[in-house]
């Protein structure tokens, strides 16, 4: 069977020729593949200058080339993202002769144009219109001159080529375009830079993240103005587009951009998964960007400062300081000291012939670019939107607490709050990579479980029982009578049947036509036999079917003719055949009452469909009939906002609280009167400067010594009781407890501290109440502080190892080890 396949075909870069699209329709993948490469000997292309063909999804679009045809212009629109094509902001440059494969190779009858008669493009480019990591590449290859469209390709190649080939051109190409504070360099500046950078390195460029830092360094050094070589200062107002003005909601945005990594950054034409990423980041109320957007619209004249100097100074910060507000102010006062607020160049009018946008067409462009979703009414003259923004802003900016004790904050705002918790130190247990994955860059979700689900739903219901309703959506009950599945609602529908009066069988009403037909209808004579039965049939006719002048001597032909005539005449016997309503209207013209009786008669229901079908069905007969589906998806409507708990865990962690409301060690810790419930603490660490928090279950003022309490859920159900005690000292060390609780003490100021364990196994909670020692609080408090000291240093390095960063040598256990001194004697 055919199958359609596409392929990409990708040039290698040092053959100079096109990347290539080409699809057909073949029964196998080797067939199409063999088809791929008549193709390319039939263009003239050689199979050596390409990479071997990468099969890729059919696109779906209106300037799809023609089938089997090798397209290089389909390359220059769309590109291939995540095994797909993607159209691309603006299509790449056509190489002169080569905007597609027909044009590549001319037809027999048209003389391909020579070398000579083929002359140089020389549309002038607009140096100010190209990306600043293209107007280095050209400034490196031709001096400081006018650059034409020829010239283009050269440099889009040492971009390309990503310093495989053009290494030292191509690191300083990017490191370039990556410093957009040089954004308003003329190409005599950036060629004395380029000078200054080979001197400083004697011609041994390094890699771009060390030329940018020597970049930006040199420019504070320096002091450098950023101002056209004209000396022009002409004043305009920040406009990113037509109708797009720099706002606080592209201000956020810029922000946003600005937090992830970027190769590159065009407010025109932003890189697509850059932004999906930034508007992740907002929708989420990123607390880094929260903390960013507020000092940034506290800073007086922060509007007049274009948004690539905003992005290109929190590209710069240190990833540490999103952790302390006071260094993140301290960072833009002494950098927007450096990165001016610098009116953006107004391109001058040359003489020369040069591409000039037309307002048409940079609205068109802005149309295509993802940042066409973001607003862009502007605001009337009042500041009322301003306001009103800024005040949503405020809404959901996550809350940051000084050090000190607060009761009564929510479990949102404290999860939501500054500082470090025992969780996030236990994340960074497991390695600074994941920690930072995790709580910093935010790769890392966090994974929901049913044991996380059941652990919260006892802590609720034992500590905090008032809170259940808020929080949680409780499955409802279903009543007795109602419908549950297909099953149930087939047995409904089959009772209703048999009590239904039973209609005649479809051969029960055959029964009935074959009798009239049978009963007194005459047979039609037969039209075959010899002559003298022909002739002996036509004198048996009616006289008024005896036509015939002269019957001794007629033909056979003339007699059929007349026997014809006379079956013709005979009533037509009744079809026994058919759909039962279509045997009830061969009945209706013998019986007309019986076939109307039997029409009245009310049908059975089908019982066999679709469950929507069924429950059609029922509603015919029980108007008032109940359903499962339909009660558990209203519940569902309802509990939006609230986490879904259904009757069998609620019943398990009733159960549970029950136990430990009754156990006689536990049960009065949990009901004493001065116990106090998820109490939050915000502090400094003395030694690393860092912000903590923590939130104890539940702390105890007996006025003599201040109590915590950890509520903690297991499953150990099968120990033995003589190892049960080894078991929870286990889970205490491996699951970091003791880490928590030495935190708890020292920032909740407890003097004691203590774990109650409920095994959650269904029918058997046993409590189990355990004091943490003083050599386990003091072994907890030294691992917590020891990994801060880790995150610290991690955070000012910004280095985030994994866990494991030596080389390991895999050696035997014991059991091996005495397994190859037995091989080997």
């Amino acid at each position: 069977m055919s199958e359609t396949f596409a392929f990409l075909t990708k040039a290698k870069k040092k053959s100079g020729k096109p990347d290539m699209m080409f699809w057909c329709s073949a029964n196998n993948e080797r067939i199409a593949r063999s088809k791929l490469s008549i193709a390319l000997d039939a263009a003239g292309l050689d199979e050596a200058d390409y990479f071997n063909p990468q099969r890729t999804h059919l696109p779906v679009v209106d300037d799809l080339p023609a089938e089997e045809t090798l397209s290089c212009d389909f390359c220059r629109h769309y590109q291939m993202v995540d095994n797909g094509w993607v159209r691309r902001q603006a299509p790449l440059p056509a190489p002169q002769g080569e905007a597609s494969v027909s044009q590549m190779s001319p037809a027999p009858d048209t003389p391909a144009p020579s070398q000579e008669e083929q002359a140089p493009d020389e549309t002038r480019l607009d140096f100010w219109q190209l990306p600043l990591e293209q107007r280095a590449a050209l400034v490196q290859l031709y001096g400081p001159r006018d650059y034409y469209l020829d010239d283009l390709p050269t440099a889009l190649e040492i971009l390309n080529a990503e310093g495989e080939i053009y290494t030292g051109n191509y690191h300083m190409a990017i490191a370039i375009g990556k410093c957009s504070e040089l954004a308003q360099r003329d190409a005599a500046g950036l060629d004395a830079l380029i000078m200054q950078i080979q001197q400083r390195y004697n011609h041994m460029i390094p890699h771009w993240p060390e030329l940018v830092t020597f970049i930006r360094q040199h420019r504070a050094d320096n002091a450098e103005p950023l101002t056209p070589a004209n000396g022009a200062t002409l004043e305009t107002p920040i406009m990113l587009a037509p109708g797009r003005p720099f706002d606080p909601a592209f201000l956020r945005h810029t922000i946003a951009c600005a937090l992830q990594p970027a190769n590159g950054y065009d407010l025109l034409d932003p890189e697509p998964t850059i932004v999906a990423r930034a508007q992740e980041l907002m929708a989420d109320n990123d607390k880094g960007l929260a903390i960013w957007y507020k000092l940034l619209t506290d800073t007086p004249g922060i509007w007049e400062v274009h948004p690539d100097d905003i992005f290109a100074m929190i590209q710069a910060a240190p990833e540490s300081i999103a952790w302390d507000e006071d260094a993140t102010r301290r960072f833009i006062d002494e950098n927007l000291g450096v990165i001016q607020p610098v009116p953006r160049r107004k391109h001058a009018q040359d003489p020369a012939p040069t591409r000039e946008a037309t307002p048409d067409n940079m609205a068109a462009l802005f149309a295509a670019s993802p940042l066409a979703s973001l607003p862009t009414e502007s605001a009337p003259d009042t500041a009322t939107p301003t306001q009103e923004q800024d005040k949503k802003q405020e809404q959901v900016t996550p809350p940051c607490f000084e050090p000190g004790r607060y009761p009564g904050l929510s479990s949102t705002d404290y999860h939501a709050a500054n500082g470090i918790s025992s969780t996030m130190l236990k994340d960074a247990r497991i390695s600074l990579m994941y920690f930072h994955g995790r709580h910093i860059a935010k790769t890392i979700p966090r994974q929901e479980s049913p044991a996380l689900l059941l652990g919260a739903l006892i802590h609720t219901l034992a500590l905090e029982p008032e809170k259940f309703a808020a929080e949680y959506a409780l499955e409802p009950q279903l009543p007795p009578d109602v419908f549950t599945s297909s099953e149930s609602m087939k047995k409904a529908i089959e009772a209703h049947n048999a009590t239904l009066p039973a209609p005649l069988s479809t051969e029960q009403l055959k029964a009935h036509l074959l009798a009239h037909n049978n009963a007194g209808l005459p047979t039609p004579l037969p039209l075959s036999g010899s002559a003298d039965e022909l002739a002996q049939l036509y004198a048996a006719l009616p006289a008024a079917f005896q036509t015939l002048e002269q019957p001794e001597g007629a033909s056979a032909a003339a007699i059929k003719k007349c026997l014809k005539a006379y079956n013709a005449s005979l009533p037509t016997p009744l079809k026994t055949g058919g759909s039962r309503e279509a045997l009830l209207e061969q009945l209706a013209q013998i019986d007309p009452a019986l076939a109307d009786a039997e029409r009245q008669k009310p049908q059975p229901l089908n019982t066999s469909g679709k469950k929507e079908e069924l429950m059609a069905s029922l509603r015919q007969i029980q108007p008032d009939a109940r359903f499962a589906d339909e009660i558990l998806a209203d519940w569902q409507r309802q509990a939006v906002g609230k986490i879904p708990v259904s009757q069998a865990q609620f019943a398990q962690c009733r159960a549970i609280c029950d136990a430990l409301l009754a156990d006689a060690l536990a049960g009065p810790l949990l009901r004493h009167p001065r116990r106090e419930v998820e109490v939050s603490y915000f502090g400094l660490d003395d030694n690393t400067g860092l912000e903590i928090r923590v939130r104890p279950d539940v702390e105890i003022d007996t006025g003599h010594a201040r109590i915590g309490l950890d509520l903690k859920s297991v499953s150990l159900g099968y120990v033995k009781q003589d190892n049960l005690r080894a078991r929870l000292h286990r889970e205490i060390i491996e699951r970091d407890y003791h880490l928590s609780a030495g935190m708890y003490c020292d920032l909740a100021m407890l003097d004691q501290f203590f774990w109650i364990f409920v095994n959650k196994d269904p029918g058997y909670h046993w409590v189990a109440l355990v004091e943490a020692s003083p050599d386990e609080l003091t072994l907890g408090r030294l691992e917590y502080q020891r990994q801060l000291a880790a995150i610290r240093q991690a955070m000012d390095s910004n280095h985030w190892p994994g866990p494991i960063v030596d080389v390991i040598t895999d050696e035997l256990t014991d059991y091996e080890q005495r397994r190859l001194e037995n091989l080997a004697a």
